[in-house]
């Protein structure tokens, strides 16, 4: 390597020193925010359940803005069980059919992955 071809590179690796941690400090700061998938407002769901037959019933979930969650499963749950009905992807409208006990069921988000809850709701059965 030439004298001149030196100097030039011992230029540039010293700028590089300097300037590539400035960079990657200013990147980190000027991330997004992460928003947790569990400050969902409450407002963004919505739950009915109605009757169907005297052991069956259909639960609508309608969901108004997108989860921040990849996963989300729906359960039913009682005093001593907690039965898996389905999993919500996107944004819409879903149904289940789902067993019914008595005269209420809580209805519980979860997502399996951060194995955190969503959201819970106490419904009662619509006798339609």
């Amino acid at each position: 390597m030439t004298l001149p071809l030196r100097k030039y590179h011992a230029v540039i690796w010293r700028i590089l020193a300097v300037l590539l941690p400035v960079i990657f400090c200013l990147a980190i700061m000027s991330r997004p925010e992460y928003f947790s998938a569990y400050d969902n407002k409450v407002n963004s769901f919505s739950f009915e359940v109605t009757k169907l037959t005297n052991t069956t019933g259909q639960l609508t979930v309608n969901l108004t803005s997108p989860l921040r969650s990849p996963s989300c499963l729906v359960y039913i749950s009682s005093h001593l069980k907690k039965i898996l009905v389905g999993k919500i992807d996107h944004q819409g409208a879903y149904q289940f059919t789902i067993p019914v006990e008595g005269d209420q069921a809580i209805i519980v988000l979860y997502d399996p992955i951060q194995k955190k809850e969503i959201t819970r709701a106490v419904l009662t059965y619509n006798k339609e």
